[in-house]
């Protein structure tokens, strides 16, 4: 192709969008049997966090589903990417723990969870605090 000098740099810089524009789209493909997984967890995880405020599911059931549903190290080979996905896990992890020690006292199966929480690696600062801060507090 013949590119006159006033043209190639605006053709250079096109070329770079489209091709950045490609990797995304092939990145978003990839990734989607993954994001559909763990969006189901996330959707989930609101109807399982009601049904232990209503004492209709015991804390070692939602314990079993949730080892069922989360491995803490496929959680941490998610991409940077998908980094958002880990501090979503990792703050419903404490929502659960929260409710499980509101609505049945139990400290077993919510340190269990918060530990769970606790062992996702990349999460932001404020997730990390805010798992911390709750750890400290149910250890006391």
């Amino acid at each position: 192709m013949n590119i006159d000098g006033l043209n190639k740099p605006t053709f250079q810089k096109n070329y770079e969008i489209v091709k950045r524009k490609n990797q995304e789209r092939i990145e978003e493909e990839r990734n989607a049997p993954i994001l559909r997984k763990y969006a189901g967890y996330l959707i989930q995880t609101k109807s399982k966090l009601e049904e232990i405020e209503n004492k209709t599911l015991t804390p070692n059931t939602l314990l079993t589903w949730v080892n069922s549903c989360i491995s803490v190290p496929d959680v941490n080979r998610l991409p940077s990417t998908l980094d958002e996905i880990k501090n979503q896990v990792a703050l419903s992890l404490r929502a659960m723990s929260v409710s499980v020690w509101n609505s049945y006292s139990n400290i077993d199966v919510s340190i269990d969870l918060i530990n769970k929480a606790n062992s996702i690696t990349g999460l932001k600062s404020e997730t990390q605090e805010n798992l911390w801060t709750l750890k400290s507090n149910s250890q006391n």
